[in-house]
């Protein structure tokens, strides 16, 4: 292509060159976003936190059913820092089991309103705690989410 847009003697549609130059530039935002967001979750792992996501490169708003900060600290008391008949009950439908305290963390199953979970560890935003069935991971801490029952 030469400065006037020709390709061996055809003239590219204007069209065609803003929609390359367009997606070109989306691609080069994606990227850099990617670049800082991972950035920041290393930034914050070095000083003890975690950095949740809220938007992702594309723009588009991620999870809202979870806190969006926070990284377990572990209590002293009973089994895994929780204290003994310590129990979570949980306040919305659909609310997601997770692997980790993060809402980037694979989702282990959805939970439904009312149920009864027990407490494993106290976290900053999270309850680490199993079901009747036996699984295992986190939950939303307070809020809308849960409640947590002593």
């Amino acid at each position: 292509m030469d400065e006037f847009g020709r390709i061996e003697g055809r003239e590219v549609p204007r069209a065609v060159r803003v929609i390359a130059a367009v997606g070109a530039l989306v691609v080069v935002l994606w990227v850099v976003a990617a670049a800082f967001a991972s950035y920041q979750d290393a930034v914050s792992r070095s000083r003890g936190g975690s950095r949740e996501a809220t938007q992702t490169p594309s723009g588009a708003a991620t999870e809202t059913s979870e806190p969006s900060t926070g990284s377990p600290t572990q209590q002293t008391e009973g089994e895994g820092g929780a204290a003994a008949g310590s129990g979570v009950v949980v306040l919305v439908d659909g609310l997601k089991l997770r692997e980790r305290p993060s809402t980037a963390a694979a989702v282990v199953k959805r939970l439904k309103a009312g149920q009864r979970l027990l407490l494993l560890e106290e976290g900053t935003g999270w309850y680490h705690v199993r079901d009747m069935d036996g699984s295992e991971g986190w939950v939303a801490a307070g809020g809308s989410y849960t409640r947590l029952e002593k």
